[in-house]
């Protein structure tokens, strides 16, 4: 009988598993971030690594979710290095997919990037009244992830501000802004984060050290996303 459960067990796992593409590509989806969420999913995912060559709509044509993680650099440089992708993201999310935005992959969803959440104002936090730090470096915030107190690594990340629903929020940093969420729009599911919840223990110097989560934060943004995709039109394949 315990065999049974098992094998029932790793069955329903396998069929509820999603394909998920991760962008790769310095500068702006930077390698570090990119392997780190894709390690952190790949516990309950399918994964693959996208660079720009193979970022296509053949590609895209079986993933169920598309990140894009943090990165180094301005997000203004995105005519240089994304335009040319721009028709490709939006129409992979206007089937009714799931984009998940972390840090500077949330920044580029934006209106003049591509332009997947026009309701939704996606701001720098360290310029936002009552903010809790105001340095473009590597520090620690304090977040509010599901009503929970948590240390998270943050490398100016964004907030979001606009028509979002209480339901949607899934976190604020301590001024009250959002710091993410899921948002549900007329085509496609965004995950927008502005914080690192898959963060590395080698990420933190030694003077944040202390706030290395042993792993515990990367439950949240597995959570997340699962909970995104529960609601997408399109089917897990």
């Amino acid at each position: 009988m315990g065999v049974y459960i098992l094998m029932l067990w790793l069955l329903c796992t396998v069929a509820s598993a999603a394909n998920i593409a991760v962008y790769k590509q310095d500068p702006i989806a930077d390698t570090e971030c990119a392997e780190a969420i894709a390690k952190v999913l790949r516990t309950q995912h399918h994964v693959v690594l996208l660079d720009h060559t193979h970022l296509t709509h053949a590609n895209l044509s079986n993933i169920n979710v598309l990140v894009f993680p943090g990165g180094l650099g301005d997000v203004d440089e995105f005519d240089d290095v994304l335009l040319d992708k721009k028709t490709v993201v939006q129409q992979y999310f206007a089937s009714g997919r799931v984009y998940m935005g972390i840090c500077m992959g949330a920044y580029i969803a934006g209106q003049k990037y591509f332009d997947l959440v026009n309701d939704i104002k996606i701001h720098r936090y360290i310029n936002r009244p009552h903010n809790q730090v105001e340095t473009d470096e590597p520090c620690i915030v304090k977040c509010n992830w599901q009503q929970r107190l948590r240390y998270m690594y943050f490398f100016d990340g964004p907030v979001f501000l606009g028509n979002i629903k209480q339901h949607e929020k899934i976190a604020t940093y301590s001024n009250g802004d959002a710091a993410a969420i899921i948002k549900h729009t007329r085509t496609g599911v965004f995950v927008g984060i502005g914080p690192h919840p898959e963060s590395q223990s080698d990420w933190y110097e030694s003077k944040n050290q202390r706030y290395w989560h042993q792993g515990d934060q990367h439950a949240l943004i597995r959570d997340v996303l699962n909970q995104a995709l529960k609601s997408t039109k399109s089917s897990i394949k």
